[in-house]
């Protein structure tokens, strides 16, 4: 089993370091140092283009024999290439070097294969491929949906998608320059014509509005919704129908000295992720049960909740504990468990979060499958959109040098997503008549790189029935509802 680490160095000191994947379709070190190399040739021609840094490369085995260190990347590849009947496993580094000399290195380490994550599931409960996600888009009624974060990535791929498909969106963005120009752009792409490959079912009529709503603000939450809700009961005025929570962020993989706050004071990961859409959510979901079409609430979550999934076991994995982090120190929680601040830890349990929330939400506010008679008709799932590289997605906190290398090696190992497989994700889980009475599920795209969206368990905490009800209730005090 062989995985790939990349690693930045500055100095002596590691800044960034993720696990790509398990290497699929070349399960032998031969066709690793195959593909290996040829990654390290892309990024080495376009590291001399821009006179960026040098690539190193070292191995280590899983055998008893001693590792392959100091080895140039030639010397490695050559290594593993005519020894692969008697490497078992390796572990190949690209480890990015400063201009400066590392006087320290990485400790990389094997792992089996198996674990009962994402990865390792054969069977799932429902398997939806990626030519499916729009194909019905256009064909039910019109429906006003919301989706926060839609000026970039996903969200935007997705609001334009759904412009395009004759409906009505509203574009939930921190500015509201930044919700125009996205409003802009999607009637723009609503008015070419269809875009060959791209599977979209148009339909004339869309209507995209931008808003501002900063979720990072608990003030500008409920301004936004106010104005929804003053929509909704205007005489003539029109609801909502679908509310998508899609908007997340995630800080540098080394910025531990630094930890970024909401105008609250909340971590700002978990802050916004989380309790902004939280606080979100249960403004709207009134205006959101009333929708003669049958209200939805999708939000966009992620495999790396999961602790035994791919991206899940790289670096410390999910948990909320007790939640000691936000019932000792309220608003002015670092962490939910109370430990130490680990952005990357941060982004990973407010990924958790998300689904924990859309659980309770699901059993609190649905009438379906004997989920409770809370608000009525809401039916709450969510997904994750894959593994996207885009700077002006996801990463665009990142260091630019560590998403450049990461989104050549996710695309040349086949585990990559891309923003439109996202959006059409987005689209699909939005508005498609076969998830009319859907809910309390989550949609993941998996197996990685297999452009389609498997439903199965989240993981074994986001199914703990107590938690979602304390995470529910200790959110409730936070966001003042």
């Amino acid at each position: 089993m062989v995985f790939l680490l990349v690693v930045l160095w500055s100095g002596a000191t590691v800044v960034e370091a993720f696990t790509v994947t398990t290497l699929r379709g070349g399960n032998t070190a031969a066709a690793a140092a195959a593909r290996v190399s040829n990654l390290l040739s892309t990024v080495e021609a376009e590291d001399a283009e821009a006179g960026g840094v040098g690539v190193r490369t070292r191995s280590e085995e899983t055998s008893t024999a001693p590792p392959l260190a100091s080895l140039n990347r030639r010397a490695v590849l050559a290594k593993l290439g005519h020894e692969a009947t008697s490497v078992t496993a390796a572990v190949v580094t690209t480890t990015l070097l400063a201009p400066t000399t590392v006087t320290s290195a990485a400790t990389v380490t094997t792992t089996g294969s198996g674990g009962g994550g994402a990865d390792d599931v054969t069977t799932f409960e429902r398997v939806i491929p990626q030519a499916d996600f729009l194909a019905q888009i256009a064909t039910g009624p019109v429906r006003t949906i919301v989706v926060t974060g839609a000026n970039s990535g996903v969200g935007f791929a997705g609001a334009k998608f759904l412009v395009a498909a004759g409906h009505r969106v509203i574009l939930a963005c921190r500015t509201q320059a930044k919700a125009e120009a996205a409003a802009h752009a999607c009637h723009d792409y609503a008015a070419t014509a269809t875009v060959a490959g791209d599977g979209t079912t148009r339909r004339a009529g869309g209507i995209a509005i931008g808003a501002e709503c900063d979720l990072a603000s608990l003030h500008s939450i409920r301004t936004f919704a106010q104005a929804r809700i003053a929509e909704a009961t205007a005489s003539g005025g029109t609801g909502i129908d679908t509310l998508v929570l899609n908007a997340g962020l995630a800080h540098g993989q080394g910025e531990t000295d630094v930890v970024y706050r909401t105008v609250e004071g909340f971590e700002e990961t978990v802050g916004v992720n989380h309790l902004g859409h939280f606080l979100l959510a249960n403004l709207l979901v009134d205006t959101v049960a009333n929708s003669k079409l049958g209200g939805k609430i999708v939000s966009t979550a992620s495999s790396v909740h999961d602790p035994t999934s791919g991206g899940g076991k790289v670096g410390l994995p999910a948990t909320l504990g007790n939640l000691d982090g936000m019932k000792k120190n309220g608003a002015a929680f670092t962490m939910v468990d109370d430990g130490p601040y680990d952005p990357d830890k941060a982004y990973k349990d407010s990924k958790l979060c998300n689904v924990l929330f859309m659980e309770e939400a699901a059993r609190r506010w649905g009438t379906n499958g004997g989920r409770g008679s809370g608000k009525g008709g809401v039916t709450v799932n969510a997904f994750s959109p894959g593994l996207i590289v885009s700077s002006e997605g996801f990463f665009r906190n990142q260091n630019p040098l560590f998403s450049k290398v990461f989104n050549i090696a996710t695309k040349l190992f086949g585990v990559a997503e891309t923003n439109e497989f996202g959006g059409a994700a987005l689209a699909y889980m939005a508005v498609d008549p076969s998830l009319a009475t859907a809910t309390g599920g989550f949609y993941d795209s998996s197996p990685p790189g297999k452009h389609q969206l498997a439903k199965h368990p989240p993981s074994r905490e986001a199914q703990n029935s107590q938690e979602q009800q304390l995470l529910w209730e200790v959110s409730s005090k936070l966001v003042g509802i």
